[in-house]
């Protein structure tokens, strides 16, 4: 089948034929160490009788483990409640409170529905003081009635038992039935604690005619929100956000009344690879400020917005690359209308956009303001060429496959013997299931080269949990799997909390073939090194949604140092943190903030070595609230782009690095009045300081004479032509983004990583050729 769109301009194939191992993702289960809501616990999902009694003793009864502690009956524990399809009415709030490690999940997201009976104005799933959970498969049916919130998720008060809200993960679900909002994240302080409720991934979920928003983000805190491959359709606002910040790739938003995304007081955002079809607006901020937010769309393609497209009023930039925007029906004959009252500089970055409007940009006020437009096309709808617009990513698919189940608790010797068994059913990805409990082991496990298997526990954290006995040095591996294989690892903890060792957590080899392919996906480490990529040529990595999982090394092979290989690093909501490139390797890192930790003891960025790195839409916050140096570049040879952040202190490159190109662009620096200090040591580096901006506050500098932003006068150092610099800077950042999962031949590695929490101290992932 085909839908047309734009009369005929836009047509993609709503088939976009999968096969069965085409899907990075799929549902397997149950398990026997699931607890069953229907078996367990008498619920009947029949949609007649009332289930939020068995519904909320499932919930209440979860084990509650604490560092290993598995002494309860591993017949009756669980930490994973499974719904089977049927249509479980509820009539008051389902509650998790105080609970770490949960996994509520059903049958499939069509089949298995959960129903409001209740009162208007009421919350139908609450989680309350709760982290690492996953809640996916289900369709939740408002009825219709007036206020509901389908899930809220928030850190409400601090009261024993809780569990600041992170790692949560919310993926195919169905919202329907007119809910206000179908995900409401965050709190106020008063309303709630008004802290964390951070680091959530919202995959593969439809919204359908909601209220108020899809999607409702709140809090200064509710930071790194990354939602993917879902659909808005017909809802007021697809996400609202007030405070807090999100980052949205491949999503469809159709026919949204008010807009499709809405703003107010967000730091910085990033809308990549979205669709939009007849909305009153595509991004819209409320209100007016010196505020230096900052906005950043890339490769979105949006049709007919009945206003403006983007309508932003802050002191802040805008960055634009490879959008389409058709809008010449509007009254207005601009795509993006951008000023402020507030005194500074009001600049743009807009590369190679496509627009049906002769000047698509204005900029109501008298202030400074700089269009670097390189690129820019006015097309001709009658003679354009074609966008395809990306289909989403379907729901995870349940397949059974061949299971095979690991002894509670069982040693090295037995789960080799279980995965060499395992192994030997090439092409039919049998599934290795670790229940609940923890699992000693005294040597490392091997995966044979030509694996096509499955490694999946109960939850990535306090749930299958590997520990190495006796002694623990950095020679030892939990895992090392040969390749060229077809593996996946999910839902596992590696090493303990109370105290990192210093044991690796996977060794990958002969993983490097043309097209090969790894990715990492919510991958939680307290390694020193997260990702070691030891000279590889080819491989493709990505790792996504992974704020806890700084330290990335990467040194090119032999192909990749003469400029030929294709293996790259590409991190979209994956940590920056700790970068080190050798023989001219290559790292993008998208949408993800770090906090933490003094100077003196770690540099989120401290960059050396030989190769190409990208930070795009970011944040670095230290734990000194001072002028101090936070990015620091020493006799590092390559390119190195900064997009689009907020530093608090500044950068420093020191004298020399002759071979350096950089690349600054609309970056607010914290705590720094003089930014552009390390620029008067006389480098002969390539510099460009572009859309940069300053600011002081009186509590921690008495010298600060204004707290507002200040802009600061671009500088370009060594550069003899702006634009094709500019080009050559972002060049990498335009070329990132998410690649579509595909199926790859026998003999090329494929590899699929996620929620695997890894407490090692030395390196959690290496791969060598």
């Amino acid at each position: 089948m085909k839908r047309c769109l734009l009369l005929g301009f836009l047509c993609f194939s709503t088939a976009y034929l999968f096969s069965q191992n085409q899907f990075r993702d799929e549902f397997n289960g149950p398990f026997p160490s699931w607890a069953n809501v229907k078996t367990r616990f008498k619920a009947a999902g029949d949609g007649k009788k009332d289930d939020t009694r068995a519904l909320q003793m499932a919930l209440d009864s979860v084990t509650r483990t604490i560092k290993g502690d598995f002494n309860t009956d591993p017949r009756t524990r669980y930490l994973v409640i499974y719904l089977p399809a049927g249509t479980y009415r509820i009539s008051q709030t389902l509650r998790l409170e105080g609970k770490i490690g949960v996994t509520f999940i059903g049958e499939h997201p069509e089949k298995t529905i959960i129903s409001w009976q209740g009162s208007d104005n009421d919350t139908m799933f609450l989680s309350n003081k709760s982290a690492f959970i996953k809640i996916s498969r289900l369709t939740w049916n408002a009825n219709n009635k007036n206020g509901i919130e389908a899930i809220g998720l928030h850190y409400m008060d601090k009261i024993e038992p809780q569990f600041a809200p992170t790692s949560i993960e919310l993926s195919d679900m169905i919202f329907t039935g007119t809910p206000m909002f179908g995900l409401s994240c965050g709190s106020f302080a008063g309303e709630g604690t008004g802290t964390m409720d951070s680091e959530f991934l919202i995959k593969r979920c439809k919204f359908y005619a909601c209220r108020v928003a899809g999607i409702i983000i709140k809090g200064f805190n509710a930071l790194d929100y990354w939602i993917w491959d879902c659909e808005f359709n017909s809802c007021n606002m697809g996400v609202q956000c007030v405070h807090g910040n999100y980052h949205i790739y491949q999503s469809h938003f159709i026919n949204s009344k008010v807009a499709d995304l809405k703003n107010l007081g967000m730091n910085y955002s990033s809308v990549r690879g979205c669709y939009s079809k007849n909305a009153a607006v595509f991004s819209l901020d409320d209100g007016a400020s010196c505020n230096t937010f900052k906005r950043v769309f890339q490769k979105n393609i949006i049709i007919d917005c009945k206003q403006v497209p983007i309508q932003y009023y802050h002191q802040g930039k805008i960055t634009l690359m490879d959008n389409f925007i058709y809008n010449d029906s509007i009254p207005q004959d601009i795509s993006v209308d951008y000023g402020s009252w507030c005194r500074g500089n009001y600049d743009m970055l807009s590369l190679e956009n496509n627009f049906s409007l002769d000047k698509p940009y204005n900029v109501a006020n008298e202030f400074p303001s700089k269009f670097h437009s390189i690129a820019d096309i006015k097309f001709d709808s009658k003679k354009m060429k074609r966008p395809v617009v990306r289909p989403l990513e379907p729901f995870a698919p349940y397949i059974k496959r061949r299971i095979f189940e690991v002894p509670v608790n069982a040693g090295a010797q037995a789960i080799q013997n279980i995965i060499n068994k395992a192994a030997e059913l090439k092409g039919q990805r049998p599934v290795v299931h670790f229940p609940m409990g923890l699992y000693s082991i005294d040597r490392t496990i091997e995966l044979p080269a030509g694996s096509d298997i499955q490694l999946i526990g109960d939850g990535n954290i306090n749930a299958s949990w590997f520990l190495k006995t006796g002694a623990r040095d950095s020679t030892f591996y939990y895992f090392n799997i040969k390749g060229p294989s077809f593996v996946t690892i999910k839902d596992i903890q590696i090493g303990s909390d109370g105290n990192p060792d210093k044991t690796n957590a996977f060794l990958f080899t002969g993983t490097d073939q043309p097209n090969a392919e790894v990715r990492l996906d919510q991958i939680y480490a307290k390694a020193h090194t997260t990702i070691n990529i030891d000279g590889l040529d080819y491989t493709y990595f990505e790792k996504n949604n992974s704020f806890f999982a700084d330290g990335n090394r990467i040194t090119g092979g032999d192909m990749v140092k003469a400029g030929k290989g294709t293996s790259v690093l590409y991190c979209f909501g994956g940590q920056s943190a700790g970068v080190h490139l050798e023989n001219n390797a290559t790292m993008v890192a998208k949408d993800c903030w770090w906090e933490g930790k003094f100077r003196k003891e770690y540099l989120p960025l401290d960059l050396t070595g030989y190769g190409n790195l990208t930070v795009d839409a970011a944040m670095y916050a230290p734990s000194d609230l001072d002028s101090g140096t936070t990015i620091q570049v020493s006799n590092f040879r390559g390119n190195l782009s900064l997009m689009n952040m907020y530093v608090t202190g500044g950068i420093d490159v020191k004298p020399g690095s002759p071979g350096l190109n950089m690349f600054v662009w609309n970056i607010n620096h914290h705590h720094k009045r003089d930014p552009m200090q390390f620029l008067r040591k006389g480098l002969t580096s390539k510099i460009a300081m572009m859309g940069i901006s300053s600011q002081c506050f009186k509590s921690h500098d008495k010298l600060c004479p204004d707290e507002n932003p200040q802009s600061l006068r671009d500088v370009l150092i060594n550069i003899p032509d702006q634009n094709k610099f500019i080009a050559q800077l972002t060049r990498d950042s335009r070329k990132a983004m998410p690649r579509p999962y595909r199926s790859l031949a026998n003999g090329i590695s494929n590899v699929f990583i996620s929620r695997v929490l890894v407490y090692t101290g030395t390196t959690a992932y290496t791969f060598r050729k």
